[in-house]
C-alpha cells in the first residue's frame, strides 16, 4: 500500500512539472519579435508602474552597459503592451537588432522622466522615446498640485 501510494504521489507530482512546463511554454510563444512587454509591479494590490522590455525571441543579445540590462526572458508574467501601434510603425527586425546595439554602448544615464525602460522599449521598437506612464505620473501630480497653486493665488489675490 505505501508503494502504490509513492508511485501515485509521484505520478501526480510528474503532471504538475509537465503542466506548468506548458504553460510556461505557452506564455512565452504568445511573444513576437519586437513585442514590448510590460511587467505590472504592485504594491499593496494596486499597480504602482510597470516594467517593460523587448521580446528577441531566441535571439542571443545578452550582456550590459552601466546603465542598461539585456537579458534572457525569465518572467513570464508580461503581457503584449504595444500600445503605440496603429499610430507608429514598428522597425524591422534588423532595425531593431540595430537599435539594440546602439542602446548597449549608449544607453545613457537612467532618468524616470527622459530615459527609463520604457523610453528604452518604445525606441528600439518605434524608434522614438515615449513614456505614457510619466506622463500619467505627471497628470497625477498636475492634478493634486492644481487646486493647492488656486488655493494660495486666491488667497495671495485677496491679501492685496
Amino acid at each position: 500500500a505505501a508503494k502504490m501510494k509513492n508511485l501515485i504521489l509521484v505520478a501526480v507530482i510528474l503532471q504538475l512539472v509537465i503542466t506548468i512546463s506548458q504553460i510556461q511554454t505557452v506564455s512565452i510563444l504568445k511573444y513576437q519579435f519586437g513585442d514590448i512587454i510590460s511587467f505590472e509591479r504592485r504594491c499593496g494590490g494596486t499597480v504602482f508602474y510597470k516594467h517593460f522590455a523587448i521580446y528577441v525571441d531566441n535571439e542571443t543579445l545578452t550582456g550590459s552597459s552601466i546603465t542598461c540590462t539585456f537579458d534572457e526572458l525569465k518572467e513570464t508574467t508580461g503581457k503584449v503592451d504595444n500600445y503605440f501601434d496603429g499610430g507608429l510603425t514598428m522597425g524591422t527586425q534588423e532595425e531593431i537588432k540595430a537599435r539594440i546595439q546602439a542602446a548597449r554602448t549608449h544607453c545613457g544615464l537612467y532618468n524616470l522622466f527622459t530615459n527609463n525602460c520604457e523610453h528604452l522599449a518604445t525606441f528600439v521598437r518605434y524608434g522614438e522615446k515615449f513614456s505614457l506612464q510619466v506622463c500619467g505620473i505627471l497628470n497625477t501630480i498636475l492634478s493634486l498640485c492644481w487646486p493647492l497653486s488656486v488655493l494660495f493665488r486666491t488667497a495671495h489675490y485677496y491679501k492685496r
